[in-house]
Parts: C-alpha cells; structure tokens; sequence
C-alpha cells in the first residue's frame, strides 16, 4: 500500500491508523527527501516522489508501484485525489476517502477478501450488538 505524501498530517495520520494491521506493508512517500518526512522514521520502505507537476510524475508513480507491487494507493490531498482520479492505474485501487459500499469495494478488488459486516457474518462472525 502506498501513502503520499506522508510529509502531511493527513497523510500521517492514514500511517498511524495502519501500521499496526497485521500483513499490511506500508510504503510512505512525498517529493521531500526521508529526512524531512518524519514518516520515514517509522515506516520500513520510503520513497521519494517527484512533485504532481513535475513532468516525470506519472512515470516515477507507475514504476514505484511495480517495484513495491503496490495495489492500494492513500493520496492524501486533495490535488493528488483529483488527478489520480483520472488517471489509469491498471489494477491499483485508489482511494479518495469516501466510503464506499462493500459492493463497490469487491468490485475494485477482486478476489481479495474485504472484512465488512456481510463478509464477517459469512465467517461466522456475529454483528456487534447483533444479540444485545
């Protein structure tokens, strides 16, 4: 999964409320080099991103996300949601931050399990306050 630029609050606070999931690996990047990004001091991969408006943007993105075989992408400002929002990334699931429906979500990731509450149920999980 990568998360840009992790040098802001948004984006640090998408690192904070990830790290710790079990199997997720979490790739941070921004256009600022590692050590202006405080995100680098807790995360095990850091990349340095050339800015939106840099010629080279598009194809910097694209081979970073084959060299860290990245599926999922946390654009965390505005202008990267807005230009990554017409941008074809072949299989990369972008998120812009909205919620989208379970359906919605299995229809962007297919054949990976997503844990929502129809998914859990089939597990056998219960509902939270389902019994209550």
């Amino acid at each position: 999964m990568l998360v840009f630029p992790t040098c802001s609050e948004p984006g640090l606070e998408i690192v904070r409320a990830l790290i710790d999931q079990p199997g997720l690996e979490i790739v941070g990047g921004s256009s600022l080099p590692p050590s202006q990004d405080p995100s680098s001091l807790i995360l095990r991969h850091h990349v340095t991103i050339p800015w939106l408006g840099a010629g080279e943007f598009r194809d910097a993105l694209m081979n970073i996300l084959g060299d860290y075989r990245i599926q999922v992408v946390f654009p965390a400002t505005d202008g990267l949601i807005a230009a990554l929002s017409g941008t074809d990334m072949g299989d990369v699931f972008v998120s812009d931050g909205t919620d989208p429906s379970p359906q919605e979500i299995r229809e962007q990731l297919p054949g990976i399990l997503v844990a929502t509450p129809d998914t859990l149920e089939l597990l056998g999980w219960e509902r939270l306050g389902a019994n209550t």
